[in-house]
């Protein structure tokens, strides 16, 4: 039976000990904007947070998982590292010829205010764990778990 609905956004799924995320794109590039978005309010209420820094990622993987994963991974390593708090993205998504899949993106935020943010919870990293992204009917959809 065919879906004849378009599902976009996200929502949290239950885990033990860790956070879950279940990401929806009508497109791929809509579902790695949609997931990372979801990471973030994971980590901080980002409604105060302010677009004033851009940071231009490049990364490439050999399967389309494995592009969200690290994706994922990297702008967690800029909020951790860098102390950056993002709340826009923008992807670009191609598939080479060699089957590599290639990703150009940005995350629009500002570095971490403890006067005007509030951290809500600690991503130690972005696991492997019943990772997944799948095309369905109408739409992409993803499921991330977080080790907290």
């Amino acid at each position: 039976m065919k879906e004849n609905f378009q599902k976009t956004g996200y929502e949290y799924i239950n885990h033990t000990a860790d956070a879950g995320l279940k990401a929806y794109g009508k497109n791929i590039e809509e579902l790695f904007v949609t997931a990372a978005t979801g990471m973030f309010n994971i980590i901080a209420d980002v409604s105060s947070v302010e677009i004033k820094t851009k940071k231009s990622l490049s990364i490439q993987a050999s399967r389309i998982d494995e592009l969200l994963k690290i994706w994922l991974s990297e702008l967690l390593y800029l909020h951790s590292s860098e102390h950056f708090i993002f709340k826009k993205f923008r992807v670009k998504i191609t598939n080479s010829e060699n089957k590599n899949f290639s990703l150009k993106g940005t995350a629009e935020g500002e570095p971490f205010n403890p006067e005007k943010h509030i951290l809500l919870a600690e991503i130690k990293t972005v696991t492997y764990h019943q990772l997944s992204v799948k095309k369905r009917n109408d739409y992409w959809e993803a499921n991330v778990i977080f080790d907290l």
